[in-house]
């Protein structure tokens, strides 16, 4: 049975929301003060479900939006005071519409977007099949100390430290300054099956000490095939910190963030208890394969194949502001990454 819920406002307005048990069920309304609706949204077990609404004091309707399973699903409507109908976009899942047609990412398109228009009823007997197909297996980028007889001459994996450069390069460097050395990845020590840098012998990372914003300028990574030239060199410029040896951890498997995921699986997980397996400990640590943790809704539909994520946590005196986590693509012929940053 329902229950309304009345929370009145400094100003003389309030609102009443609809529960069934401990979730909103049915309407939150707003009322002006003088008893007429401000806006009023429509919720299905604790989702939007419905039109939201939204009114002048005198009550002309102004707004008007379209949820499905908590996500924008159909137009977005204004009106000016004229009533002029204004469209301001037709969205499908969360998406607008025709960009959804074109999304680019070979994973989200193949494992997620043919699952968009599924019902939670629908998934009860083949939830299981299709987590299945989205698992991945993923590594932590750990740092260790580095083994006394080990040395930081050779080829080798190493945070805060780069050992090689290809034959004819010089050390990055951004404004005239020397970028600093914030990983080295020998590609031959990555115990994944199938890694996504299993084409390369070697991967460098340089960045400037704080908030970087265009790759191949302020941060730059290299990546070499078995086949190029490496020289040794000595860092121009002192070290973020001190040197440590960069080790491969297994961990759980990572499964798409729910800002990715079909919404009726996330749906289905949150009303069956099993969204825990969305929210891993370290998804948003500096992991090598599996999916990217906790990208902004509709951001992965449109980059190229996920490779690898850095926290600059792990790298002390790397000032990234609240952009901490790196995330690392690359595009389908294998030859030109990407990159972006998220705030955590």
């Amino acid at each position: 049975m329902a229950t309304i819920r009345k929370t009145t406002y400094d100003d003389g307005k309030w609102c009443e929301q609809e529960y069934v048990g401990d979730k909103l069920n049915g309407r939150w309304t707003v009322y002006f003060a003088n008893g007429s609706k401000n806006w009023e949204r429509l919720h299905k077990n604790n989702r939007k479900e419905g039109y939201f609404r939204q009114w002048t004091e005198d009550g002309r309707l102004i707004e008007e939006q379209w949820y499905h399973q908590d996500q924008l699903h159909g137009l977005w409507r204004k009106w000016d005071e004229a009533g002029n109908e204004k469209i301001v976009g037709d969205f499908y899942w969360g998406y607008p519409r025709t960009a959804f047609e074109s999304t680019r990412n070979p994973e989200f398109n193949a494992t997620l977007k043919p699952h968009f228009d599924s019902e939670p009823p629908e998934l009860s007997n083949r939830i299981d099949q299709i987590l299945g197909t989205m698992r991945r297996p993923t590594l932590r980028l750990k740092k260790d100390s580095i083994r006394q007889d080990a040395g930081l001459s050779g080829k080798g994996s190493y945070w805060n430290h780069v050992s090689l450069l290809g034959a004819d390069e010089d050390w990055p460097s951004f404004q005239g300054v020397p970028l600093h050395p914030i990983l080295q990845i020998d590609c031959d020590e990555i115990p994944l099956g199938d890694s996504p840098l299993k084409q390369f012998s070697l991967i460098t990372l340089f960045a400037v000490d704080d908030v970087a914003n265009t790759l191949g300028e302020d941060i730059v990574l290299r990546a070499y095939r078995p086949n190029e030239a490496l020289v040794p060199v000595t860092s121009p410029c002192k070290t973020l910190d001190e040197p440590a040896a960069l080790t491969f951890a297994g961990s759980a498997a990572a499964y798409p963030d729910e800002n990715d995921l079909p919404p009726s699986i996330t749906a289905y997980l949150q009303d069956h208890d099993r969204d825990a397996l969305l929210h891993h400990d370290e998804k948003l640590l500096s992991r090598l394969g599996g999916w990217p943790g906790w990208l902004q809704k509709g951001c992965l539909a449109w980059l190229d194949s996920f490779v690898l994520q850095v926290d600059s946590l792990d790298v002390e005196n790397w000032n990234c502001g609240d952009c901490t986590i790196h995330y690392f693509f690359l595009n389908p012929t294998g030859n030109k990454f990407s990159w972006i940053q998220q705030m955590c």
